[in-house]
């Protein structure tokens, strides 16, 4: 006979587990108002081709070869923007993204009860988030949201530069990243 499990921790992920999102990145206007945003910037490229530039961009990313491939946007737009001759790609890049998912943006909110959830279940375990989520984007959502204060551990694989599952530790009290296993097929 099996002694009986102990919870511990409770592990969440965060999009459409605790944050309700949509977002529509084929938007035109979207594409509209990042190149205006640009020109501003002294970095010129019409919406269309920003927009196929963009999703180009990701693909190939995706098409690398690697088994579990994730696309950063960041790299993309710092690419994009390195091509169109930014010189500092970097910062405008990181910006850009944020721009990005704003205007991108349809529907951002926490799923009803999350908060009532989220403080009953803090009361009794150790809470937790780990995600795939872009990395540009999760700690500022975590913030926007107030998930942050609830949470011993938040961890986006994408910050890691890989994508999987965790396998957190605990050592002393403390959570820790143990090692990373692969992402599940179809993932």
């Amino acid at each position: 006979m099996h002694a009986p499990l102990t919870t511990r921790a409770v592990l969440f992920d965060l999009y459409r587990t605790l944050i309700d999102i949509w977002t529509n990145e084929k938007d035109p206007r979207v594409w509209d108002q990042l190149s205006g945003f640009l020109a501003y910037q002294d970095v010129w490229l019409r919406p269309r081709e920003f927009s196929a530039r963009f999703f180009d961009g990701a693909a190939e990313q995706q098409a690398r070869g690697e088994e579990y491939a994730e696309v950063d946007i960041l790299l993309v737009f710092r690419d994009i923007l390195a091509s169109a001759g930014c010189v500092e790609p970097g910062p405008l890049a990181r910006t850009l993204a944020g721009v990005f998912r704003v205007l991108s943006t349809v529907r951002f909110q926490l799923f009803p009860d999350v908060v009532a959830a989220m403080e009953r279940l803090s009361g009794r375990f150790r809470l937790g988030i780990v995600s795939d989520a872009q990395r540009v984007f999760f700690r500022p959502e975590l913030a926007a949201t107030g998930l942050i204060r609830f949470l011993e551990v938040a961890v986006a694989s994408g910050e890691q530069g890989e994508i999987g599952c965790f396998v957190l530790a605990e050592d002393r009290g403390n959570f820790h990243r143990e090692e990373m296993l692969p992402a599940p097929a179809g993932h």
